[in-house]
């Protein structure tokens, strides 16, 4: 039966019953739609955006960890903004897990949302504007920083969740100034931010990946492209011939 609570406590009591392993990581993507009428989206955006689901493990994943590996053209100023109108989250603290984790990240005030200059933040909530560790944005965090980190520009995110149960609602609250929304029980589970890294710059602008190992994997694709080009020209010259000899 999925957790009616409030208390964080009891759901990780239930999760612990079964062991942790990590099941991987996979890259955060969403796909674009468009706004309702009238949204806040509409008005500023014209367009919405669902990120991509967890995926649907082959074993039991409850108290195991996954990560979401976040390029830094999501943490852009203007990105997060989107996600904060955006509100695709539901919960607090534990967040069913159809819901963004970049959301959920802010929500839990690991990082900073964003906001227009209409937006005076001092009277969202005061701990967005509380002083931060220099190290925050150095150091892997295993607990939310005394305010909520500024995404560096040159850097992409991995954030690491806890897989958790079903709950039976999932509450609405406003932390960090974000608003998350009031939920049932779904199919699905739920999960929590348990730490977030902030790396050296892995992907491109367009979200490819800069390893050595990408890299190699782009160019041998590139390489087959260019042997099957290769190979369609020599067949099409041959053919050529082969009607100017008859």
């Amino acid at each position: 039966m999925p957790i009616q609570i409030h208390d964080i406590q009891p759901v990780l009591e239930e999760a612990a019953k079964y062991p942790r392993r990590h099941l991987g990581s996979r890259l955060y993507e969403t796909t674009t739609e468009l706004p309702k009428p009238n949204s806040s989206l509409d008005d500023q955006f014209g367009y919405a955006s669902k990120p991509k689901r967890l995926p649907r493990f082959e074993v039991n994943p409850i108290n195991c960890t996954f990560t979401i590996r976040v390029p830094r053209f999501f943490l852009k100023p203007r990105q997060r903004q989107h996600i904060v109108l955006e509100r695709h989250l539901w919960g607090a603290r534990v967040y069913r897990d159809d819901s963004d984790p970049i959301a959920a990240a802010m929500h839990s005030g690991w990082i900073r949302g964003e906001w227009d200059e209409t937006v005076d933040v001092t009277m969202l909530d005061p701990r967005i504007t509380a002083r931060n560790d220099a190290k925050d944005a150095d150091d892997t965090l295993t607990k939310p920083p005394a305010a909520p980190v500024t995404p560096p520009v040159d850097m992409d995110l991995q954030i690491e969740i806890l897989i958790l149960p079903q709950l039976q609602e999932y509450e609405g609250t406003v932390e960090y100034g974000i608003s998350s929304k009031k939920g049932k029980a779904h199919e699905g589970l739920s999960f929590m931010i348990n730490k977030v890294r902030w790396v050296e710059e892995v992907f491109g602008s367009r979200g490819q990946e800069r390893t050595a190992a990408a890299l190699k994997r782009r160019l041998d694709a590139g390489a087959s492209l260019l042997a099957l080009k290769s190979g369609f020209d020599d067949r099409h010259r041959a053919n050529g011939m082969a009607q100017l000899l008859v």
